[in-house]
């Protein structure tokens, strides 16, 4: 896992690593800031992925990318512009529209504790189509509960977990035909049981 944070640029805050923990530590550290860098973030994720299969003797990594946003691209590279760059490098950009149309954001500009309102609607289309383009899924939620739903949704699809089988039984199968197999032929060579 990796984290990058996409205001008025986008920044790799958690490089990949297995420790999830920090990751989840990164991102209770984040801060709400102005602009929105979609196009930006989306080139620095595919950057990272092929830095990281640099480092691998298996080449490139099975790698996606999860995106929420409210889906509108204030500076940087336009979304639609980071489309072919992810496509080329054959990473998907899975998409979370994160927001309602009627959504607002409060903004404390000089710091007197009075803040303004100010309309953030999420654009649903803009991150439909950068998830289309490059092979991955456009999903949105409306409130926490909805983003934690699609969270899991994507932890099944695209994650996996590691759980200990006992294959046991198996082995000890094996061994008993492979016995049986031996005994037979035993019987049938020396004409009599070992």
């Amino acid at each position: 896992m990796a984290l990058i944070s996409f205001a008025g640029t986008a920044q790799l805050l958690v490089p990949p690593t297995q420790d999830h923990e920090s990751v989840v530590t990164a991102i209770d550290n984040l801060e709400l800031k102005e602009a929105t860098a979609i196009g930006d973030a989306v080139k620095l994720a595919v950057d990272v992925i092929n830095e990281q299969a640099q480092r691998t003797e298996e080449g490139t990594p099975d790698a996606t990318v999860v995106l929420v946003s409210d889906g509108e691209t204030t500076v940087g590279l336009l979304t639609a512009d980071a489309i072919p760059i992810a496509e080329e490098a054959g990473v998907a950009i899975n998409t979370i529209a994160y927001g309602t149309p009627d959504g607002v954001i409060t903004v404390d500009e000089d710091g007197d504790g009075i803040g303004q309102t100010a309309p953030v609607p999420v654009n649903i289309e803009e991150l439909a189509t950068l998830a289309e383009g490059t092979g991955g899924v456009a999903r949105t939620a409306d409130s926490l509960g909805d983003l934690e739903e699609v969270y899991a949704d994507f932890g099944s699809t695209i994650g996996f977990d590691e759980e200990p089988t006992d294959i046991t039984y198996k082995f000890t199968g094996m061994a008993l035909a492979v016995l049986a197999i031996g005994a037979g032929l035993s019987l049938w060579w020396l004409q009599r049981l070992p």
